[in-house]
């Protein structure tokens, strides 16, 4: 995987979530957006439990409350795609150049959550690819940003698993358990 991809999309996302008009953005504060991550974490976690170990679940609640804090209203909203990661993205070899795919899901959102799957997937041990894409996007994670992010990769972690038994995707499971994993090292005391 190609850091000149990852900074493409990152360029490609940012424009998403800069096109969205600010009636839009103004509607639905980050607040909103934080009550339904945080009520669809809660019926995940009910639907995910017996896939979880006590000490992912407890993990899982606590990331969850970290989202409770005043600051995180700050996070800000626009147009996301909803499923931002390598598989829909498009690399053109003669044109040298990135094409995002896959709408269906597009909606408005924290922009964070564009980010949260590939922060704990293709990212981890992977600096080189987390720079390029934010060096594409523009700008760095917020200090408010990278306390919510782990949370919204417990999120969608939660909703890989549930999706993966569901749908006998062991590719989605596998996405979940290491992102669990990863949460888990980076909980646990140095």
């Amino acid at each position: 995987m190609s850091a000149l991809l990852h900074r493409q999309a990152g360029q490609l996302i940012r424009l998403l979530h800069d096109a969205t008009p600010k009636p839009a953005v103004l509607k639905e504060p980050a607040r909103t957006f934080i009550h339904r991550a945080v009520n669809t974490l809660e019926i995940q976690l009910l639907r995910c439990s017996r896939f979880l170990s006590a000490e992912e679940e407890a993990l899982v609640r606590e990331l969850a409350a970290t989202l409770g804090s005043p600051e995180m209203g700050d996070l800000p909203t626009g147009y996301c795609h909803g499923d931002n990661r390598p598989r829909n993205w498009s690399w053109h070899d003669s044109h040298k150049t990135a094409a995002l795919l896959h709408f269906e899901r597009c909606e408005p959102n924290l922009r964070l959550r564009d980010i949260a799957r590939l922060a704990y997937g293709p990212w981890i041990h992977r600096d080189d690819l987390r720079e390029a894409y934010l060096d594409g996007y523009g700008q760095d994670l917020t200090d408010v940003e990278r306390a919510a992010l782990p949370a919204f990769a417990a999120l969608d972690a939660l909703n890989s698993l549930r999706f993966g038994h569901v749908a006998l995707d062991t590719e989605a499971i596998l996405r979940a358990r290491v992102a669990l994993a990863h949460l888990m090292e980076e909980s646990s005391p140095a």
